[in-house]
Formats: structure tokens, sequence, C-alpha cells
């Protein structure tokens, strides 16, 4: 048998091996590579995630500001109270197409090690693509005696259907140190050439977004008439991942909501993993508007 056919059959095998892969060996996989990266990222987000300045909160939230636009993010939620700014962009923004490169080199040798365990030989294949994805960023600006505390948290999420097989969650962890180094050269630019971190002081433990954090802006009184509505989806159906922070966010919101905002517990409509027909009942439909918001607010 020459070569050629012997490289045909290999081929054929390959491809064979490739088609029994099922959506089942591919989650475990990707669980395996994720909380791999996990791991790595927590230590870099320690260490990496966050600075000390001496200046103003309103300089750094500014910065802040400007910082992830200059980076082409878009802020999508901001409070100055709670020093909270969430971003979001296009993966693989902050980084470039050639930093994604590098991202690349350096990241699949050990990415198509940890699949194989599971996969086999489709690890082969693997490749790591941005396309599809969304960056999403949790910044928090926060006043110390010193000056103030800017801590960062990067995760992913689906945005679309995506050539990528393996519907990863976590970024890479090259990916995660280059998005935090731009972040921070920038935000510097932006305090001016005279700011000095306060390394004095020694860093807490830095916190790994998102996690559920009490907010820093003042009560605003009781609100006996507030009414709040809350949706925290965890759960979806089909090949759609869990959004595991979803539950978290929400149980921040309704603590917000109730310590900040005065609102009353029991005119909140707290929902969790709800259906279409849930939310209808709720919010109304294109039929109708005369649902149970509708009655709280007439």
């Amino acid at each position: 048998m020459n070569r050629s056919i012997i490289s045909i059959l290999f081929l054929f095998l390959a491809l064979v091996v490739t088609a029994c892969v099922t959506d089942k060996y591919m989650s475990k996989a990707v669980a395996d590579l994720e909380a791999k990266w996990k791991v790595e990222n927590d230590r870099i987000i320690e260490t990496e995630g966050r600075r000390f300045f001496n200046n103003t909160k309103k300089q750094g939230f500014m910065a802040a500001q400007l910082s992830a636009k200059r980076l082409g993010m878009v802020v999508e939620k901001q409070s100055y109270e709670t020093g909270f700014l969430f971003v979001t962009g296009p993966a693989p923004i902050p980084l470039t197409m050639s930093e994604w490169e590098m991202v690349q080199k350096s990241e699949t040798p050990e990415m198509r090690k940890v699949l194989a365990k599971k996969l086999g030989v489709y690890s082969w294949w693997a490749t790591l693509e941005p396309t599809g994805k969304e960056v999403l960023a949790n910044i928090f600006v926060v006043e110390k005696k010193e000056g103030i505390e800017i801590s960062l948290g990067l995760r992913l999420r689906i945005k679309k259907s995506t050539t990528d097989k393996l519907r990863r969650m976590t970024p890479p962890p090259t990916a995660i140190r280059i998005g935090l180094r731009k972040f921070w050269s920038e935000l510097e630019k932006e305090l001016g050439s005279g700011v000095t971190q306060a390394s004095a002081r020694p860093a807490s433990k830095a916190v790994i977004l998102p996690k559920v954090t009490k907010p820093g802006a003042k009560p605003q009184g009781d609100n006996p008439d507030g009414i709040a509505v809350i949706i925290g989806n965890k759960n979806y159906v089909g090949r759609v991942p869990q959004v595991d922070f979803a539950h978290n966010d929400a149980t921040a919101m309704k603590r917000f909501v109730i310590e900040i905002l005065g609102v009353h517990e029991g005119n909140i409509m707290d929902l969790r993993d709800v259906k279409l027909a849930e939310m209808e009942d709720v919010l109304g439909n294109s039929r109708t508007h005369r649902a149970k918001l509708w009655q709280w607010v007439r």
C-alpha cells in the first residue's frame, strides 16, 4: 500500500472519529478547558486586576469611561454613585487581530492537549475563534483613604451563531493578560503623567467579578410607591450555555433596589428562569398591555 493510500485511509479514519464526537463529550471537554483557564484567570485577576491611584473618584470614573471607549468598547451601564461601569465590545476587542493571533499561538497547543483527553483526534481541529462572541467587562471605582481603587473583571458572552464549535464562555489567560495591560495603560494616560500608584497600601484580595457586592451609594429614603421588575435567567434551552452570573446579578440588583432606592420588597417582581408565557403574564405582549405590571401601576 503506497503512502498516498495510507494518507487517505488515515484522513478517512480521523473524519469518522470526528463524526462520533457527541455534544455530551464536547461539553465535558469544554468544561475541563474552562475550569483550567478559570484557575489561571482568577490568579491573574487577583494579582493584576486591581490598582490603587492617588486620584479622586470623579477622575477615576471619567478615566475608566474614556479608556474603555478608546479601546473600542461601549459603556452599556454605569452608576457614579456605586462606581460601577459595565462595558462591552465584539471579540477580540480590546485586543487587535494581530494581538489575538498572539493569543492563538500561545494558547492553542495547551488547549488541544486538554481537549484531547475527551475528544481524541478531534482536538487537532480545535481553534480559538473570536467570532460570534462579546467581551464583557465590569469596572469598579471605589474611594479609599489614599485615593481610589479600580478593579476590572472580564468574561465572554455568546452573541450569535459562531463557527467556533467550542462554545467557550471563559477568555484564554493570555487574552486576559493583554486586555488588562492595555486597559491600565490607557487609564494611566487618561489620569495623567503625574499619577502615582498608591502601592504603599497592601492590596486586598481581588474581587473576581461578577460577585454580589454591596452598593456603596447612599440610601435615598423610603419609597413605598416604587415598583421594580427584576429578571434573572440562568437556564436556556437548546445549545445555549448557562449564564451562571445571571442570578448573582439579579440578587445584587434586588439588594440595590431595596437598600438604595427604598423600594419595598413586596413591590418587587423577582423573576428567575422564567419562560416567555410567564414574562408576558407580567409585562404584557403585542395583544394586550393589561398584564400584572399594568395592574400594579395604574
